[in-house]
């Protein structure tokens, strides 16, 4: 990709290269070729909003001549946390669960049937990305209850929760009362390439400290730890 944006560049070509991706930056998204950002724009493409992600599946259903209740379309809204590709899955697995049935009506039942075969579908990725997250020389490591915390967390509605909102749910799996203290750093080196980046970081260290748990979720429930 840098050679040939770089190529395209010097020659002044009259060409347009896009580069797509997921990521918070572009530095992010062009790792390991920083090279190639004097020659490129940034373009912000801000997570879907509440309506747009209810205008892809009204569009999608239309196109089918079914229909999807309100329960079912606001949980696969939730879950997919404004990232279109989620819900594309999800809404794909709950169509063929009720058409499976024969039916022209999408249900809730229809979107947990898909959630589990969404999930299922990425079983061996989703099994990498948990064992490199959880891994552990040390005996006393509790990076699987703490990512099983993270799952549990109640997110706000972009899906970012603070580290004090992983206090009650660990606390409970550890069985005895845990604090921000105890856990603060593991918390960081989930966000760390050394943790596969399960869970994403934002803020600064004291105030607004903040890790997006959209990944974890079906890694830690489909491992039932």
């Amino acid at each position: 990709m840098r050679v040939t944006i770089k190529g395209v560049s010097d020659a002044g070509l009259n060409a347009t290269i896009i580069v797509i991706g997921v990521g918070d930056s572009v530095n992010e998204l062009v790792r390991g070729h920083g090279s190639i950002i004097r020659c490129s724009e940034e373009v912000l493409m801000p997570r879907m909003n509440k309506d747009e992600m209810q205008k892809l599946l009204q569009v999608r259903t239309d196109q089918l001549d079914m229909k999807m209740e309100t329960d079912a379309r606001w949980k696969i809204i939730g879950l997919a946390k404004g990232l279109p590709s989620f819900a594309h899955a999800l809404g794909r697995s709950a169509v063929y669960s009720a058409i499976a049935r024969r039916s022209l009506t999408v249900t809730e039942t229809d979107v947990d049937r898909g959630i589990v075969d969404t999930v299922n579908s990425s079983k061996q990725t989703l099994k990498t990305t948990y064992e490199e997250a959880t891994n552990s020389n040390q005996a006393r490591a509790r990076f699987k209850q703490l990512i099983t915390a993270c799952a549990l967390t109640k997110p706000d509605a972009s899906g970012w929760f603070t580290p004090k909102d992983v206090e009650l749910p660990f606390s409970r799996i550890m069985g005895v009362q845990r604090r921000v203290d105890h856990f603060n750093s593991n918390l960081k080196e989930f966000a760390s390439e050394r943790r596969g980046g399960i869970l994403q970081m934002k803020g600064n260290e004291r105030a607004s400290l903040s890790v997006h748990g959209f990944r974890n979720a079906a890694v830690c429930l489909d491992e039932g730890n």
